[in-house]
């Protein structure tokens, strides 16, 4: 079975991280949630309290296939501020597993030089966070093993092109038609 882990910090635009959950979970993936705060409460940019499965100190990246980073302002300014998600980050873009960010959240994965030499997209006014990546204004944009989507609007066809990536198109197509989804 293939393993995704989602990192959550207070401020995380809740509805990019849950779509994505959600939609991983139908497709038959299993979804770790990782709290980067002190505790495994968080407080969504929207005052949603989110419980997360462990704490970022506990993750052991070799276990799986995709990291994914969701939005939301104040989440990605903490994030940026983790020295153990950055450790994470690095280490994790080392190998061939998948890497996905939405929303201000590529600039997480561009401040560090992950996206260097890729095509990434990112919620509009946030593009110089991106480092050496070529931005493209698309929805979704899949580059290498980077799937990067533009905001909230795009959670759902971003979270189709994970589960493409990670299994194939015809089980990202049976999610999108028992959600009712047409592109």
């Amino acid at each position: 079975m293939k393993k995704v882990a989602v990192f959550l910090a207070h401020g995380t635009e809740e509805g990019e991280a849950i779509i994505q959950i959600d939609l991983l979970r139908r497709a038959g993936i299993e979804v770790k949630t990782f709290s980067i705060e002190e505790g495994l409460e968080i407080t969504s940019a929207h005052d949603i309290t989110i419980l997360a499965n462990d704490h970022i100190d506990s993750i052991k990246p070799e276990e799986f296939d995709m990291l994914f980073v969701p939005g939301g302002a104040k989440g990605v300014e903490r994030m940026y501020e983790s020295k153990k998600l950055s450790e994470v980050l690095i280490d994790f873009a080392k190998t061939d597993s998948l890497m996905s960010a939405v929303c201000a959240a590529p600039t997480v994965l561009g401040k560090l030089g992950l996206l260097d030499s890729e095509v990434a997209t990112c919620a509009p006014n946030w593009e110089s966070g991106l480092g050496e990546a070529t931005h493209k204004a698309e929805s979704v944009v899949v580059s290498g093993k980077f799937i990067t989507g533009q905001g909230l609007g795009a959670s759902i066809p971003l979270a189709l092109a994970c589960i493409e990536a990670l299994l194939n198109k015809d089980e990202a197509d049976k999610v999108a038609k028992a959600i009712c989804y047409k592109a």
